[in-house]
């Protein structure tokens, strides 16, 4: 056997990274049908219902819409991120969270005859959407962390530089920390523009 120091990862989004292991995978999808009965079939949990990878270009039974996906959730917002990771594909609860307010320069909101949101967004109305609207409540990010610190210790990983701080990931370690379940180092970055909340937690 080997044995070799533990390994640290220089650059991951720890927080957002961790949630996402308990996202619908859409990847290879070959339809729409084949993708709402992925969706179909996924536990029911959290907050939001939250997906990726689908691609829509060779889908024979037409493009993602809301109406689509209200079909198969609709007790939940749900939020799916296509392949590229440029679009979202929205329900109906999702887009209502929006008020409307969707429209944003570099964005492009796909509408109907009309003129009402399909459920798609591109680019900035998509990023727009994602950090205005898509929050998680901090319970569900520290569940799915002490999954995933499990997941990274197993593999080795001893200390992560996590690049989350825009999301408040500092006050999520520290949680973790408080109840004994951190057996890792963690390096926190934090855009400058939220040095000023790290008070709040005592930084």
């Amino acid at each position: 056997g080997y044995v070799l120091p533990g390994f640290t990862d220089s650059h991951v989004h720890f927080p957002t990274w961790a949630l996402a292991q308990k996202d619908v995978r859409l990847d290879g999808c070959r339809s729409l049908a084949e993708a709402l009965d992925r969706v179909r079939a996924a536990p029911r949990e959290g907050s939001w219902l939250r997906g990726q990878g689908w691609r829509d270009a060779d889908w024979p039974d037409g493009p993602p819409t809301a109406s689509a996906l209200d079909e198969v959730v609709s007790d939940r917002p749900a939020m799916l991120i296509s392949k590229d990771y440029h679009a979202l594909w929205l329900n109906s609860a999702a887009l209502a969270l929006a008020g409307g307010d969707l429209e944003v320069e570099g964005g492009v909101v796909v509408r109907d005859e009309a003129g009402e949101p399909t459920g798609l967004l591109y680019e900035q109305a998509a990023w727009q959407f994602k950090e205005q609207f898509a929050h998680t409540p901090d319970d569900e990010y520290l569940a799915a962390m002490r999954d995933g610190v499990r997941v990274a210790a197993a593999r080795g990983v001893t200390c992560l530089h996590d690049k989350d701080g825009w999301l408040g990931a500092i006050g999520l370690w520290q949680q973790l920390e408080e109840r004994g379940n951190l057996p890792l180092r963690v390096w926190q970055s934090t855009p400058a523009e939220n040095i000023a909340r790290l008070k709040e937690i005592g930084l």
